[in-house]
């Protein structure tokens, strides 16, 4: 038996078609951060399921329609309907996908079918544009064990900012529904891992779990090293092996965007990073107070976080105050702002002494605001041209604020900020 009656995962959200959209009060543009959510975990189960050999809960009763070509190179295997999903849920499994890959979708037949449809199966050669071959390892980075960290990635050799080091796609994603049994969810999920091909499979089952239970070890597995994907407006657990070796660092070196419709999940550095120094990525939004971020690490992933911020949280949190109070400032559009280009600086220049280069987007959007509040035209669209860039490295081009930035740059003297604190430049 679990230990507690509920399975947590972790999820990072991204924007928009990518995911779900956090909007901050009064923000002029979105933010979006770690989300948590869980698994009712039931202690029950059916006696004839062997979570072991994971046998197929059902045969699919009949044809699966698709307009496109069949892409799944296995039969699929469902349940029966469920409370919350009428279809039921089935495994199709491609193991050729992503040049003999493989990728293993636990979802139902209408997003199946979606997934069938996207740029990533029909268009396969579009993940090869970029710095990056997909599921190519770079040779920029190294995994290695850690001392009290397990296993990790180190930059191979000197790397300058925004370096593209990792482009990989998933080996397994699955529906988020909280239904199934836990016992009958790790059956499904471990019979769609069987059908990947075995060094696919080995990648995933290497990777690190929180629980111990082994009965529910892909559970566990999934709970650690999982990411958000959006799959039609559905949303998705996501496993990248390669990617997951990344461990969380409040002050990460690195950022990643995960590209729904290519389905790859992409990392690049934020800054310099030197030969041997541990590459890392945050779990959780590092722009909350260090006891938060602690208590969400040792909740989600199990550890304590032992960062430079969370070690010296008093500094740490004083700036998140200050930093705070700037954007309030700056979100203040009443007759008696005091918000200034200046105090947008300020801004940037406290995000930068945090260590939060893969964050920018937030202070280079509110100095894009402050220039164009003032009538600074170009100023405006110089950091609107900067906070879109970050924006897209972080949350993807489809995401709403490339559109707010996009609409600064096109038509700053028309846009609503325009001369708003005319002679507060």
């Amino acid at each position: 038996m679990l230990s507690t009656n509920r399975l947590l995962v972790v999820l990072l959200a991204l924007p928009d078609t990518l995911a779900a959209t956090v909007v901050l009060r009064n923000q002029c543009h979105a933010e979006t951060w770690l989300h948590t959510v869980y698994f009712e975990c039931h202690t029950h189960t059916i006696e004839s399921l062997s979570v072991d050999v994971a046998h197929p809960i059902s045969p699919s009763p009949q044809p699966l329609l698709f307009d496109l070509p069949w892409p799944w190179t296995h039969p699929p295997t469902c349940t029966p309907p469920l409370p919350e999903i009428p279809t039921g849920l089935c495994i199709f499994v491609n193991s050729n996908f992503a040049d003999g890959r493989g990728i293993g979708i636990v979802t139902t037949p209408a997003l199946a079918g979606h997934v069938a449809s996207l740029p990533a199966f029909r268009s396969p050669q579009k993940s090869r544009e970029g710095s990056l071959n997909v599921n190519v390892h770079s040779r920029l980075w190294r995994t290695e064990e850690i001392e009290r960290k397990g296993i990790g990635s180190l930059a191979a050799r000197d790397l300058e900012p925004d370096t593209e080091m990792l482009k990989y796609t998933p080996a397994f994603m699955a529906y988020l529904e909280h239904t199934l049994p836990t016992l009958e969810r790790e059956a499904l999920w471990r019979t769609a891992l069987l059908q990947l091909p075995q060094e696919t499979r080995d990648s995933f089952l290497a990777l690190s779990y929180v629980h111990k239970d082994k009965r529910v070890r892909v559970q566990a597995i999934v709970q650690a090293n999982t990411f958000q994907l959006d799959i039609d407006g559905v949303n998705h657990l996501a496993v990248f092996p390669e990617t997951s070796r990344l461990n969380h660092d409040c002050a990460p070196n690195a950022q990643y965007v995960v590209d729904a419709e290519m389905l790859t999940h992409t990392v690049r550095t934020t800054r310099r990073v030197r030969e041997g120094e541990e590459l890392g990525i945050a779990y959780t939004s590092p722009m909350e107070k260090a006891e938060v971020r602690r208590d969400k690490m040792r909740e989600g992933f199990g550890f304590v976080c032992q960062c430079a911020r969370c070690v010296n949280s008093e500094r740490s949190d004083s700036v998140l105050n200050t930093i705070h109070s700037l954007e309030a400032h700056l979100n203040d559009w009443t007759p008696s702002s005091l918000a200034t280009p200046a105090m947008a600086d300020q801004l940037i220049a406290l995000y930068e002494q945090e260590e939060l280069q893969g964050f920018l987007d937030v202070p280079f959007g509110h100095r894009a605001l402050a220039a164009n509040a003032v009538g600074d035209v170009e100023g405006a669209r110089d950091w609107a041209r900067k906070a879109g860039r970050e924006v897209m490295g972080k949350d993807g081009r489809g995401a709403v604020a490339v559109g707010v930035w996009e609409e600064v740059v096109r038509d700053a003297d028309g846009h609503w900020s325009y001369g708003r604190r005319v002679g507060r430049g």
